[in-house]
């Protein structure tokens, strides 16, 4: 299983934190690398399924936004190789927001990568920290 934390603390208010979460996830191709066609369906309670094509593999999630919360997951459907969720969130902290990113991914079939896994995450958490400060550059493949 791979399983991976980041905790970031940002100088930013938590509308411009989730505004950027949002174009997150609208936009994908803006911030992760090799993001081809993009299309969402809607689904009860708030959720929609994103399907997109990243590097030839088309990637299902099922993604529930919660803005009370300022949480974000990302459920994986129908991956070829991998299982579970990525979930995104923002809490104070001694007066400071911070940036909380999960990240676990188990392989259902073919040997896990993990190295690769936690360098393309480390890639886009640091982007979007990136977009939050103002500096970030698009994403290519």
């Amino acid at each position: 299983m791979v399983n991976v934390s980041y905790h970031i603390s940002v100088s930013a208010s938590r509308q411009k934190i989730w505004k950027v979460y949002m174009d997150k996830v609208e936009h994908p191709e803006k911030y992760i690398g090799g993001v081809g066609h993009v299309e969402f369906q809607e689904l009860d309670g708030g959720r929609r399924l994103r399907t997109m094509q990243r590097n030839g593999v088309d990637v299902k999630e099922i993604i529930t936004p919660d803005e009370e919360r300022g949480v974000t997951h990302f459920e994986l459907q129908n991956h070829p190789v991998y299982n579970g969720f990525i979930e995104t969130g923002i809490r104070e902290l001694n007066g400071e927001l911070v940036l909380d990113y999960k990240l676990r991914w188990e392989a259902h079939t073919g040997p896990e990568k993990p190295e690769e896994i936690e360098a393309w995450f480390e890639k886009a958490v640091m982007d979007t920290v990136k977009s939050i400060q103002g500096k970030h550059q698009p994403a290519s493949a």
